[in-house]
């Protein structure tokens, strides 16, 4: 994905980063963050701990603020033990309270799937053993970890999130995630952090997902918990692929029910792999083409090839390196995705040296090669003269697919829901504009119009396809018959990736389109009362506790505030905590309103990269 432009005083565009004091007005940061002992450390005064910010500058403090180690230390005052906010840190207590300060928070550390390597965490054991006498009373047995992760740090933990949830009486969202590996998550807004937490609560083997047993585990964790089923607004269940995902919901609803709760909240989750599958399905459309071999010969043969000759080394370093082709996701069907188009763009702008490459170099330098099957398959698809064609019209494709997941901002870590809607719509208009005669329009609640996209009478001609920008100079030598066929390939590929998205967008969810709203962009727009009124009309379980009339004054109330816009380092949750802690005199000036906000954002919220579990931690030690 095209990368966002950067200010120049962003830490990140230099190549050796240095402490910069405005990171400490960030409020993310605020609160902990000083500077260290030079210039390329930050320092971390809850955790006691120095991080240097030589190479990724501002986002090493993030992951330091994100890790569980610090998370503990700050929300946790363990047995009279305190940390001093003064960048001279002091810590009290007697030896026997240090030594179980130690031990916990290197069980954080192998819990959250830490390298257990002393020299990789030289700021973790700082924070350990600020005194070497500390060390003496340390007991780190795979017995003596096991047991204060069991039997000590997860029952805390629970117990937490029991205050957080049930005696402040927020509603939750429950996300069972895994296949063999049954996580059991709990979502919900946290005002103290000012943002959606996303919290494990139990973690069961299972050799196949039975949705039978998917239940009474579920049912079980809220029993061991105790938390009020009457406060679960919905339930999320493992791959829509697997069956029994329904059953699961509807008896978790019957439980909820019965427990004095309502039904569930109609939402459609959504997430980047959505879009990941359907241009995959895309590309198992025109398996044919070979072009998933092309890449993996290529880039099979530029990591073994020597060097060639002076015109041909650009070539080498473009195509044997792969890091320009990589992003930072977690999901791996999301960087196949990116990888993919990213080496599609790459073959398309060098297709003549390519060519060049394999048809006259390699065989005049490379004896014997003409007998490689390797060589024989890159030759084969790069004299084919559809191929930068088909290479064109992919490129194209993957390029409106990347632009979808920027806009949407469905890569970042938490909600994304003011942009999700529109982007959404906005993605399937334009496919189906690459191919249709008559641009698709979407209706609220019922999705996209009737269109009859797989009749050809409805498809644009030959030479109205959109299959990118290919130069002109490739369809001299192509023989009409095969441009006929080409064209049938991209109709019928364009066909099955508009029934993928239609399917699977969440075109028809009216919470989602309602929650345009949280947009701080949209804020002053007069039409924005009436898509609040709509939403409130549509989702009477989210104002349970408060007035509809009430929600509606504060509406007003916010949109005439003379209230900072979102700033650069700002999520959407972030500006929300902020706005929200607006007081008028002692009370908060939104409060009937913050009930809706918060529920809008803890429905769509995207936890960023893998989880790790409290059993994972226990299977390292």
């Amino acid at each position: 994905m095209a990368a966002s432009n950067q200010k120049s005083e962003d830490p990140h565009s230099q190549p050796h980063q240095v402490y910069n004091v405005r990171w400490e007005g960030d409020p993310r940061l605020a609160s902990w963050v000083r500077r260290g002992r030079t210039q390329h450390e930050g320092y971390c005064s809850f955790c006691l701990s120095y991080i240097s910010v030589r190479d990724e500058g501002l986002g090493a403090l993030l992951s330091h603020g994100e890790s569980e180690t610090h998370h503990f230390i700050m929300n946790s005052k363990i047995d009279g033990c305190s940390t001093s906010h003064s960048s001279n840190p002091s810590i009290s207590g007697g030896p026997s309270t240090l030594s179980q300060r130690a031990e916990i928070l290197w069980c954080l550390y192998v819990a959250s799937g830490g390298d257990v390597s002393a020299s990789t965490q030289p700021g973790l054991f700082g924070a350990m053993f600020p005194d070497s006498k500390i060390a003496k009373n340390v007991i780190m047995s795979r017995s003596r970890i096991k047991y204060l992760i069991n039997r000590g740090i997860k029952p805390y933990l629970l117990d937490q999130l029991l205050k957080s949830v049930a005696e402040k009486r927020k509603l939750f969202v429950v996300d069972m995630i895994g296949n063999r590996n049954l996580d059991i998550y709990v979502r919900f807004w946290n005002d103290q952090a000012g943002k959606v937490l996303n919290v494990l609560i139990e973690s069961i083997p299972m050799k196949k997902y039975d949705p039978d047993q998917a239940f009474s585990l579920c049912l079980e964790a809220f029993r061991k918990t105790r938390l009020p089923l009457n406060q679960l607004v919905h339930i999320s269940t493992p791959n829509p692929t697997l069956g029994g995902n329904d059953k699961v919901q509807r008896e978790v609803q019957e439980a909820v029910i019965l427990a004095g709760g309502k039904r569930f909240l109609s939402i459609h989750p959504f997430d980047e792999n959505v879009i990941c599958r359907a241009y995959e399905k895309l590309l198992l459309t025109v398996a044919d083409w070979g072009l998933d071999d092309l890449v993996s010969d290529l880039r099979a043969w530029f990591n073994t090839c020597t060097l060639p000759d002076e015109p041909f080394q650009k070539l080498l370093e473009e195509f044997s390196n792969d890091d320009a082709c990589c992003t930072t996701s977690n999901s791996p069907l999301l960087r196949h995705t990116f990888q993919l188009n990213c080496w599609f763009k790459k073959i398309t702008c060098f297709w003549t040296s390519l060519v060049t490459y394999f048809q006259n170099y390699v065989p005049n330098t490379e004896r014997g090669i003409k007998k490689s099957p390797r060589y024989q398959r890159l030759l084969t698809t790069l004299s084919n003269p559809l191929t930068p064609l088909r290479l064109w019209f992919l490129r194209s494709v993957g390029h409106r697919m990347e632009g979808f997941l920027e806009e949407s901002q469905l890569t970042s870590e938490g909600s994304s829901v003011h942009l999700l809607y529109k982007a959404s719509s906005s993605l399937i208009k334009d496919i189906g504009a690459c191919f249709l005669k008559r641009r698709p329009s979407v209706f609220p609640g019922s999705g996209v119009s009737h269109v009859k996209f797989e009749e050809r009478e409805h498809q644009l001609d030959d030479v109205e396809l959109d299959i990118g920008e290919p130069p002109l100079g490739f369809f001299r030598d192509i023989p009409h018959l095969k441009l006929v066929v080409f064209y049938t390939e991209v109709r019928d590929a364009y066909a099955v990736l508009f029934r993928c998205l239609a399917e699977r967008l969440p075109l028809t969810d009216t919470v989602l389109r309602g929650c345009k709203i949280l947009n701080p962009d949209k804020r002053t727009e007069e039409n924005l009362s009436k898509t609040l009124k709509d939403l409130l009309k549509d989702c009477p379980r989210i104002t349970d506790c408060v007035s509809a009339q009430k929600i509606m004054e504060e509406w007003n109330q916010y949109q005439s505030s003379d209230i900072e816009g979102i700033q650069s380092y700002e999520t959407v949750e972030m500006y929300w905590a902020r706005v929200l802690q607006t007081r008028d005199g002692v009370l908060p000036k939104f409060r009937s309103l913050s009930k809706l906000v918060q529920v809008l954002l803890l429905l769509y919220y995207k936890p960023c990269g893998r989880h790790q579990t409290m059993s994972d931690g226990e299977q390292r030690v």
